[in-house]
């Protein structure tokens, strides 16, 4: 069961904000083709990166992304393990989940 999720949970400017935004612009209609049933940010094909381009490495590189590893902590597309790793991932797809029903 998907948890619930109201939008003042989801911290403006978060990393999972930010990557929505990203998504926004590099891949218009990202939302529509991600499976906010399947999303997780702890599996490199799971997060919404993952899931448009076979993995989150993939997608860097596809969008010409050096650094990928901050990029993803930075763009919610994995998690950090400060302040609990698996808190993070639950929190991350709670909050793609959000985003993704927000652009529907």
């Amino acid at each position: 069961m998907l948890a619930v999720v109201k939008p003042q949970d989801v911290a403006e400017n978060s990393p999972v904000e930010r990557g929505a935004l990203f998504l926004d612009a590099r891949y218009p209609k990202w939302a529509q083709k991600v499976d906010p049933e399947t999303i997780n940010v702890a599996h490199a094909a799971l997060c919404p990166l993952g899931q448009l381009y076979g993995t989150s490495e993939s997608g860097c590189r596809t969008l010409g992304i050096d650094n990928y590893r901050d990029f993803l902590l930075q763009h919610g597309f994995a998690a950090t393990p400060i302040g609990g790793y698996m808190k993070n991932v639950a929190a991350m797809n709670a909050g793609w989940r959000l985003e993704i029903e927000r652009r529907h």
